[in-house]
């Protein structure tokens, strides 16, 4: 099963790559430290998009663009990194467990929003939508 984008209402951007690794359709992103590349989340991480697109990873920085879901309205479905997906997590907060996966027992960052579950495939996955990080680095 492929993981990402799920509906919703959809806004696309093209981004640049950072040059720090791979980038996998589905996958989280966030922007680098300098706030200029999109890299995969980790977990913990804000995200800012979710990748439409896979990239190789660059020899430079914004040596690639792809196309980013940016709208908070759009619909997403994603594994747990750990634990067990039940009913008990729609309307709940909680965490980025990694690229393309969902913290279910964590809740610091609180980006993702569960809407649904869904329980009858052999990989339970929650269904979301990501309030992602529209915050850029400051000049001071």
């Amino acid at each position: 099963m492929a993981y990402g984008p799920h509906g919703g209402f959809s806004s696309v951007e093209f981004w640049p790559v950072s040059n720090t690794g791979t980038i996998a359709e589905g996958d989280m992103v966030h922007w680098d430290e300098e706030g200029q590349y999109i890299t995969t989340c980790e977990a913990g991480d804000t995200p800012c998009g979710v990748a439409l697109d896979n990239s190789n990873q660059p020899t430079s920085d914004a040596g690639n663009k792809i196309l980013v879901e940016t709208s908070t309205m759009a619909l997403f479905e994603y594994p747990a990194d750990t634990g067990t997906i039940t009913a008990a997590l729609i309307g709940k907060t909680m965490d980025v467990g990694g690229a393309q996966s969902i913290n279910i027992d964590t809740s610091a960052q609180d980006c993702i929003y569960v809407t649904n579950v869904r329980l009858t495939e052999s990989t339970k996955t929650v269904i979301c939508r990501i309030k992602f990080d529209d915050s850029f680095a400051g000049i001071a």
